[in-house]
């Protein structure tokens, strides 16, 4: 998160993972606004995916019949910067595998956080595994850390120039 917001606005944020009440709200609002809306996919399932602690806060995937939104909630007791809303008006956070724009959001049930867009609509997905199985796969890969193959040249200088070696090729190699 940027340097110049405030880290002491106090939020309620969610001293327990997230899920259950996520798929609670989200489950609410499928059925009782979308489900004449053109743009839902129901062959998908809503589904709060991953969600675990990074920096202090929650970080996970909500997967609903018409988005798939990597999201990041406040952990009752961790700062949180009071970020403004709007276009334009984007963050840009630092996983492993590089940054990603994030939009503040405050909810009503989840409060104040932060959403990243993977797809909306979900129409590319023809069933709930298959999106879900593509939800885990962006999950693994945020988190995975890039390792370049060190290479040494004719004269015993190292190189990082060829390209990464994904963190299962790494481990496969060690054993």
């Amino acid at each position: 998160m940027t340097d110049n917001n405030n880290f002491n606005t106090p939020v309620a944020g969610f001293e327990q993972n997230p899920s259950a009440e996520l798929e609670r709200i989200y489950n609410h609002i499928y059925r009782d606004s979308m489900q004449e809306v053109p743009v839902v996919n129901h062959a998908i399932e809503v589904e709060a995916i991953g969600f675990s602690e990074w920096e202090g806060h929650w970080l996970g995937v909500m997967l609903t019949p018409w988005f798939m939104n990597i999201m990041v909630i406040p952990k009752t007791g961790s700062p949180w910067p009071q970020l403004e809303m709007g276009k334009g008006k984007e963050v840009m956070l630092s996983f492993p595998q590089g940054e990603y724009k994030f939009s503040a959001r405050d909810d009503e049930g989840i409060g104040s956080y932060l959403s990243c867009s993977l797809a909306s609509p979900v129409n590319d997905w023809k069933s709930h595994p298959e999106a879900k199985r593509t939800v885990e796969d962006v999950l693994h890969l945020m988190k995975s850390i890039p390792l370049a193959q060190v290479n040494e040249d004719q004269s015993g200088e190292a190189s990082t120039d060829a390209p990464c070696m994904p963190r299962r090729s790494f481990i496969g190699a060690a054993v």
